[in-house]
């Protein structure tokens, strides 16, 4: 139930509510038996047996068992965890079955008896997860909503509910919005577990499947000051403008906001309408989130409301997300809501996204490029030279080849981040030429030249790959198109591959890198109190207070203490660096 690793199920809750319910305190007890017998069934709806015993009668058997083994009215307790181990199998006759038996099931979940909640879950059915899902009930937390899901054909009928059709919450195990294919397969599918420690002596199987974790939604709702409320940013609607935020992955720890709650306007008192917006990453409980891939349970930007659900109430719905890293569309419409929530900016080292809430339906797309040059071969004699460590190097002209890589990123197309959305198609143009994906060659005309050029497309067509012929000089103008069923919008950028360069060759690069490297390591140097970033160069560029070189020799040589004749090699050093850079 608990574990060093704090993987155990107690340990599940106790994170999940950022130790608000703190279940490791729990009494367990010594295991008792039971007996149960064919008076226990369950009856259908016209009153006859079936043959399944019920979780009420587990519950009942087992809380009297403990009770009388305990001496105790068990009275002090809110909510009971029932485990059932394997016993002796009830077997009835039956004469219609070929063997003349009838095994009788055991029956799993969640009830309430004299006013306490309780879950039963005979041990052959279990696993982490389910367990955990289970305990999620009889600690306050009901069944979630979503999507379309198959999680109710008990019967493989073919029904189909929005019930357990989050696949980002425990709450909709094990289901996760699944939507079975009645011709066989399934339409979509989430599957948001990873594989955690099995226990010594256990079973092995299903009990390794270990998370999601809860959404941030169900436990606000629930358990509202079990979040700090210093981890939390309120929004109100309507909006007076784009606001832009900074979300932490919702399973990391500290106090940086983690959680975005935007209140509609004239909100009641069930939170109709209220919107949660998350990082989901895949990190603590939440590391089985894909991050590639069709699953639906994917590292995303995810959008939860509070809605009704016919006879059941207000409850927290999975609204859709944004796939993160974003891959075509940036932005989500959440469903029944005015709102859009685009993702910015992604850093998953540092774990965290930049988003923009609005109610603005403008669309449009951009495209983000970087390119990098590869010196390919010499042209003419190399200069010798020498860097200020006495390692031999050359310098001179280069035949090159430009790679530039473009990724185009949709807005206001805004997919609701189900899997049956219809996409956005993307068009490509290089030159006024249009790309076909069944090609990697595209004949540009410049100034009454055609210039070969080699490109590669995703097969979503959103990303880009162009290189330029070695030694060839060419500017084109590059286009992309976005389109959906009723509209569309166009971003450009430009290709420039210049062809023939002077400098180093790569390996020289190297070397007068490593040179420099140990300058700095004996002088204590900190490139940075002279320089700053260039634009991706290998070199960085002066800041615009040393752009005359003498300038920025004459600091370099006020700061030397360590004699003339090391300034001497730092200034020889500065000439080769600028060569690069610059040459």
């Amino acid at each position: 139930m608990t574990s060093n690793n704090r993987r155990g199920l107690l340990d599940y809750w106790t994170h999940n509510t950022n130790g608000y319910l703190d279940l490791v305190g729990s009494e367990m007890f010594p295991v008792v038996n039971i007996t149960l017998g064919a008076a226990d069934r369950d009856r259908d709806s016209h009153g006859a047996f079936v043959n399944r015993i019920g979780r009420l009668a587990l519950a009942h058997k087992a809380i009297d068992a403990t009770k009388a083994f305990a001496g105790r009215d068990l009275a002090e307790f809110g909510g009971f965890y029932i485990h059932v181990f394997p016993g002796t199998p009830l077997v009835l006759p039956d004469p219609s079955s070929p063997s003349g038996q009838l095994s009788i099931a055991l029956d799993l979940g969640s009830g309430m008896i004299d006013g306490r909640r309780f879950c039963a879950i005979p041990d052959q059915m279990t696993g982490h997860l389910l367990m955990a899902h289970e305990l999620g009930h009889v600690v306050g937390f009901p069944d979630s909503f979503g999507i379309l899901s198959s999680g109710i054909d008990w019967n493989n009928t073919g029904a189909t509910s929005h019930l357990y059709g989050d696949p980002y919450d425990i709450m909709s195990a094990s289901t996760f919005a699944t939507l079975n294919n009645p011709a066989g397969g399934v339409f979509y599918a989430g599957d948001p577990t990873f594989s955690g420690p099995v226990p010594a002596d256990w079973r092995p199987g299903g009990t390794s499947a270990m998370g999601p974790a809860l959404t941030q939604a169900s436990l606000h709702k629930i358990y509202p000051n079990a979040i700090p409320p210093g981890v939390i940013r309120y929004v109100s609607l309507p909006l007076a403008g784009p606001v832009t935020a900074r979300l932490y992955a919702s399973q990391s720890r500290g106090g940086a906001k983690r959680l975005i709650i935007v209140r509609p306007q004239n909100e009641d008192v069930s939170g109709r309408g209220r919107c949660y917006i998350e990082f989901r990453d895949s990190i603590a409980w939440d590391q089985g989130l894909k991050t590639s891939g069709g699953n639906l349970s994917r590292r995303g930007v995810t959008a939860h409301v509070l809605a009704d659900e016919p006879g059941v109430g207000v409850r927290a719905f999975y609204r859709g997300r944004v796939l993160v890293p974003v891959e075509t569309d940036s932005d989500l419409r959440v469903a029944f809501t005015t709102l859009t929530v685009r993702v910015l900016r992604t850093d998953l080292h540092l774990g965290y996204v930049d988003i923009e809430l609005s109610q603005s339906a403008n669309r449009g797309v951009s495209i983000e490029a970087a390119s990098r040059v590869e010196r390919v071969a010499p042209i003419g004699p190399q200069i010798e030279r020498f860097t200020p460590c006495g390692d031999t190097i050359h310098y001179g002209a280069w035949r090159t080849r430009t790679i530039t890589s473009y990724e185009g990123l949709a807005f206001g197309f805004g997919g609701t981040g189900g899997p049956l959305d219809p996409p956005v198609t993307f068009h490509w143009t290089v030159g006024g030429q249009p790309l076909d994906p069944a090609k990697t060659r595209v004949d540009i005309a410049v100034g009454g030249s055609v210039h070969k050029v080699s490109y590669a497309l995703t097969p979503s067509a959103n990303r880009l790959l162009l290189t330029s012929a070695p030694g060839d000089h060419v500017e084109a103008p590059v286009r992309l198109t976005v389109t959906d069923q009723s509209d569309s919008a166009t971003a450009e950028a430009s290709f420039t591959a210049q062809g023939v360069a002077s400098g180093y060759s790569p390996h020289d690069i190297g070397v007068l890198g490593a040179c420099e490297a140990k300058l700095r390591l004996r002088l204590r140097w900190n490139l940075g109190d002279f320089t700053i970033p260039g634009n991706g160069d290998l070199f960085p560029e002066p800041p615009p207070e040393f752009a005359d070189r003498s300038v920025l020799e004459t600091e370099i040589a006020a700061a030397v203490t360590a004699g003339s004749d090391l300034a001497d090699h730092l200034r020889s050093l500065l000439h080769l660096r600028f060569d690069t850079a610059h040459g």
